[in-house]
Protein backbone atom coordinates (compact mmCIF):
# COMPACT_ATOMS: atom_id res chain seq x y z
CA UNK A 1 0.00 0.00 0.00
CA UNK A 2 2.98 2.67 0.99
CA UNK A 3 5.59 0.95 -1.23
CA UNK A 4 6.58 2.12 -4.11
CA UNK A 5 7.20 -0.33 -7.27
CA UNK A 6 8.14 -0.80 -10.83
CA UNK A 7 4.65 -1.97 -12.03
CA UNK A 8 3.19 -1.32 -15.53
CA UNK A 9 0.20 0.40 -13.56
CA UNK A 10 2.31 3.77 -13.34
CA UNK A 11 3.31 6.70 -15.15
CA UNK A 12 5.91 6.17 -17.53
CA UNK A 13 8.31 8.43 -15.81
CA UNK A 14 8.20 6.35 -12.22
CA UNK A 15 8.76 3.19 -14.37
CA UNK A 16 11.58 4.88 -15.87
CA UNK A 17 12.97 6.71 -12.52
CA UNK A 18 12.71 2.59 -10.58
CA UNK A 19 14.53 1.21 -13.89
CA UNK A 20 17.20 3.74 -13.53
CA UNK A 21 17.16 2.85 -9.57
CA UNK A 22 17.66 -0.87 -10.47
CA UNK A 23 20.78 0.10 -12.78
CA UNK A 24 21.86 1.87 -9.86
CA UNK A 25 21.83 -1.00 -7.36
CA UNK A 26 23.32 -3.44 -10.08
CA UNK A 27 26.42 -1.11 -11.11
CA UNK A 28 26.78 -0.80 -6.67
CA UNK A 29 27.13 -4.39 -6.43
CA UNK A 30 29.39 -4.68 -9.55
CA UNK A 31 31.85 -1.69 -7.72
CA UNK A 32 33.54 -3.51 -4.59
CA UNK A 33 34.77 -0.27 -3.66
CA UNK A 34 31.21 1.27 -3.41
CA UNK A 35 29.73 5.12 -3.89
CA UNK A 36 31.99 7.73 -2.75
CA UNK A 37 30.11 11.35 -1.84
CA UNK A 38 32.54 14.02 -0.66
CA UNK A 39 29.90 16.93 -0.17
CA UNK A 40 27.88 16.30 3.36
CA UNK A 41 27.73 17.92 6.30
CA UNK A 42 27.71 15.75 9.69
CA UNK A 43 24.35 17.35 12.28
CA UNK A 44 24.77 14.86 14.96
CA UNK A 45 25.24 11.67 15.46
CA UNK A 46 27.10 9.14 17.88
CA UNK A 47 30.76 10.47 18.65
CA UNK A 48 32.28 13.42 19.32
CA UNK A 49 34.01 16.05 16.72
CA UNK A 50 34.58 19.39 16.75
CA UNK A 51 33.98 19.70 13.01
CA UNK A 52 30.92 22.66 12.46
CA UNK A 53 27.47 21.60 11.40
CA UNK A 54 28.03 23.61 8.42
CA UNK A 55 31.53 22.24 7.26
CA UNK A 56 30.32 20.25 4.13
CA UNK A 57 34.42 18.57 3.69
CA UNK A 58 33.35 14.98 5.04
CA UNK A 59 32.55 11.87 2.96
CA UNK A 60 30.01 8.97 2.91
CA UNK A 61 31.27 6.06 1.18
CA UNK A 62 28.75 3.39 0.31
CA UNK A 63 29.41 -0.28 -0.38
CA UNK A 64 28.06 -3.29 -0.47
CA UNK A 65 29.27 -4.60 3.01
CA UNK A 66 29.97 -1.12 4.57
CA UNK A 67 28.88 1.62 4.91
CA UNK A 68 31.06 4.22 6.28
CA UNK A 69 31.44 7.95 7.15
CA UNK A 70 34.64 10.27 7.29
CA UNK A 71 34.98 13.51 8.69
CA UNK A 72 36.99 16.41 8.27
CA UNK A 73 38.93 15.67 11.00
CA UNK A 74 39.80 12.41 10.06
CA UNK A 75 37.26 10.89 12.41
CA UNK A 76 35.80 7.68 10.88
CA UNK A 77 33.15 5.17 11.84
CA UNK A 78 32.33 2.22 9.54
CA UNK A 79 28.78 0.97 10.14
CA UNK A 80 27.88 -3.16 8.67
CA UNK A 81 25.18 -2.57 6.59
CA UNK A 82 23.30 -5.63 7.17
CA UNK A 83 23.01 -3.71 10.97
CA UNK A 84 21.13 -0.33 9.33
CA UNK A 85 17.62 -0.78 10.90
CA UNK A 86 16.49 2.66 9.64
CA UNK A 87 16.41 5.35 7.14
CA UNK A 88 14.95 8.13 6.79
CA UNK A 89 14.82 11.41 4.91
CA UNK A 90 13.87 14.70 5.36
CA UNK A 91 12.62 14.20 8.89
CA UNK A 92 14.64 16.97 10.83
CA UNK A 93 12.04 19.33 11.51
CA UNK A 94 11.20 18.18 7.98
CA UNK A 95 14.08 20.30 6.39
CA UNK A 96 14.95 19.05 2.58
CA UNK A 97 17.86 16.71 2.53
CA UNK A 98 18.58 15.50 5.87
CA UNK A 99 19.62 11.54 5.82
CA UNK A 100 19.44 9.85 8.83
CA UNK A 101 21.07 6.59 9.74
CA UNK A 102 19.90 4.20 12.50
CA UNK A 103 21.76 1.19 12.76
CA UNK A 104 22.79 -1.35 15.79
CA UNK A 105 26.49 -1.45 16.58
CA UNK A 106 28.60 -4.37 16.78
CA UNK A 107 27.96 -4.09 20.98
CA UNK A 108 24.00 -4.24 20.12
CA UNK A 109 24.02 -0.32 21.52
CA UNK A 110 21.14 1.95 19.00
CA UNK A 111 22.83 4.34 17.45
CA UNK A 112 22.58 6.78 14.69
CA UNK A 113 23.74 9.25 12.03
CA UNK A 114 22.39 12.83 10.59
CA UNK A 115 23.58 14.13 7.86
CA UNK A 116 22.50 16.56 5.59
CA UNK A 117 23.48 15.84 1.44
CA UNK A 118 22.75 18.73 -0.93
CA UNK A 119 20.26 19.18 -3.82
CA UNK A 120 22.90 17.73 -6.64
CA UNK A 121 23.49 14.29 -4.59
CA UNK A 122 20.69 13.73 -1.92
CA UNK A 123 19.24 11.19 -4.41
CA UNK A 124 22.22 9.03 -5.30
CA UNK A 125 22.75 8.99 -1.44
CA UNK A 126 19.20 7.41 -1.07
CA UNK A 127 19.91 5.11 -3.79
CA UNK A 128 22.95 3.96 -2.71
CA UNK A 129 21.62 3.57 1.10
CA UNK A 130 18.22 1.57 -0.10
CA UNK A 131 20.55 -0.37 -2.62
CA UNK A 132 22.99 -2.08 0.43
CA UNK A 133 20.23 -2.08 3.56
CA UNK A 134 17.24 -3.29 1.27
CA UNK A 135 15.22 -0.39 3.69
CA UNK A 136 12.78 1.19 2.39
CA UNK A 137 13.33 5.20 3.60
CA UNK A 138 11.18 6.70 5.29
CA UNK A 139 9.47 10.25 4.97
CA UNK A 140 6.59 12.47 5.72
CA UNK A 141 3.86 11.88 2.90
CA UNK A 142 4.41 15.52 1.54
CA UNK A 143 8.32 14.33 0.79
CA UNK A 144 6.90 11.14 -0.38
CA UNK A 145 5.19 12.76 -2.85
CA UNK A 146 7.79 14.69 -4.21
CA UNK A 147 10.34 12.20 -4.24
CA UNK A 148 11.03 11.17 -7.97
CA UNK A 149 13.83 8.77 -8.15
CA UNK A 150 12.17 5.55 -8.07
CA UNK A 151 12.81 4.92 -4.14
CA UNK A 152 11.06 2.53 -2.31
CA UNK A 153 9.32 4.80 0.92
CA UNK A 154 7.39 4.20 3.43
CA UNK A 155 5.26 6.28 4.27
CA UNK A 156 5.01 8.63 8.23
CA UNK A 157 2.16 9.48 8.96
CA UNK A 158 2.89 12.16 11.72
CA UNK A 159 5.80 13.45 10.23
CA UNK A 160 8.82 12.03 12.47
CA UNK A 161 7.56 8.71 13.44
CA UNK A 162 6.98 6.38 10.65
CA UNK A 163 3.83 4.00 11.92
CA UNK A 164 3.45 2.39 8.15
CA UNK A 165 5.98 -0.73 7.61
CA UNK A 166 7.61 -1.63 3.99
CA UNK A 167 4.42 -2.85 1.95
CA UNK A 168 2.04 -1.34 4.37
CA UNK A 169 1.94 -3.84 6.69
CA UNK A 170 2.20 -2.60 10.88
CA UNK A 171 4.28 -4.73 12.36
CA UNK A 172 2.86 -6.81 15.35
CA UNK A 173 2.53 -4.70 18.27
CA UNK A 174 3.38 -1.28 16.72
CA UNK A 175 1.29 1.39 18.36
CA UNK A 176 -1.00 3.21 15.38
CA UNK A 177 -1.06 6.93 14.27
CA UNK A 178 -3.83 7.89 17.18
CA UNK A 179 -1.21 6.66 19.62
CA UNK A 180 1.71 9.31 19.46
CA UNK A 181 2.37 12.64 20.89
CA UNK A 182 4.35 15.46 20.08
CA UNK A 183 7.79 16.39 21.26
CA UNK A 184 9.46 19.76 20.80
CA UNK A 185 12.69 20.37 22.25
CA UNK A 186 15.37 22.72 21.82
CA UNK A 187 18.55 24.01 24.03
CA UNK A 188 20.59 26.64 25.20
CA UNK A 189 23.77 25.91 23.32
CA UNK A 190 21.97 25.03 20.76
CA UNK A 191 22.54 21.83 18.37
CA UNK A 192 22.77 19.49 20.94
CA UNK A 193 22.40 15.55 20.81
CA UNK A 194 19.27 14.46 21.84
CA UNK A 195 18.47 10.84 23.10
CA UNK A 196 15.28 9.60 24.15
CA UNK A 197 15.31 6.40 25.69
CA UNK A 198 18.67 6.00 25.32
CA UNK A 199 18.45 6.04 21.76
CA UNK A 200 20.30 9.05 19.60
CA UNK A 201 17.40 10.66 17.40
CA UNK A 202 18.76 14.06 15.92
CA UNK A 203 19.84 17.56 17.33
CA UNK A 204 18.11 20.48 18.79
CA UNK A 205 16.04 22.32 17.80
CA UNK A 206 14.03 18.95 17.01
CA UNK A 207 10.19 17.70 16.57
CA UNK A 208 9.34 14.26 16.94
CA UNK A 209 6.23 12.15 17.45
CA UNK A 210 7.05 9.81 20.85
CA UNK A 211 4.44 7.29 21.58
CA UNK A 212 1.79 7.71 25.20
CA UNK A 213 3.51 6.81 27.61
CA UNK A 214 6.61 7.78 30.20
CA UNK A 215 10.12 8.20 27.96
CA UNK A 216 13.87 9.64 29.41
CA UNK A 217 14.89 12.28 27.58
CA UNK A 218 18.54 13.41 27.35
CA UNK A 219 20.30 16.24 25.80
CA UNK A 220 23.96 16.19 25.70
CA UNK A 221 26.97 18.91 24.31
CA UNK A 222 30.53 18.93 24.47
CA UNK A 223 31.93 20.69 27.48
CA UNK A 224 28.59 20.43 29.39
CA UNK A 225 27.17 18.68 31.58
CA UNK A 226 23.90 16.36 30.46
CA UNK A 227 20.85 17.60 31.29
CA UNK A 228 17.80 15.08 31.02
CA UNK A 229 14.01 14.47 31.70
CA UNK A 230 11.61 11.84 32.84
CA UNK A 231 8.35 12.38 30.73
CA UNK A 232 4.93 11.24 30.18
CA UNK A 233 3.36 11.98 26.70
CA UNK A 234 -0.26 12.00 26.63
CA UNK A 235 -2.13 10.90 23.63
CA UNK A 236 -2.55 13.59 20.54
CA UNK A 237 -0.92 16.13 22.96
CA UNK A 238 2.28 17.95 22.63
CA UNK A 239 5.34 18.59 24.92
CA UNK A 240 7.94 21.65 24.68
CA UNK A 241 11.52 21.80 26.34
CA UNK A 242 13.60 24.01 27.01
CA UNK A 243 17.06 22.61 28.22
CA UNK A 244 19.59 24.54 29.46
CA UNK A 245 23.00 22.79 30.09
CA UNK A 246 25.94 23.58 32.61
CA UNK A 247 29.15 24.28 31.97
CA UNK A 248 31.20 21.71 33.20
CA UNK A 249 33.72 22.80 35.73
Amino acid sequence: MYSRDCDSSRPLSRRVCCAVALLFAAALSADGQGNVFKHIRYNGGTFYTKVKPKDWHNQLTVSSEVVTFRLADKQEIQILSKLVTALTYGQEANRPYFIGIQYTSPKGEKAGLLLQADKNNYGAILQALQSVTSLPIEMSEKNRDAMSLGLRTALNVSGDVVTAAQGGAQPAGEASATQYGNLVITSDPPEADVYVDGAYVGITPASMDLIDGKHTVRVSSRGYVDWSREISVILRSRVTLAATLEKQK
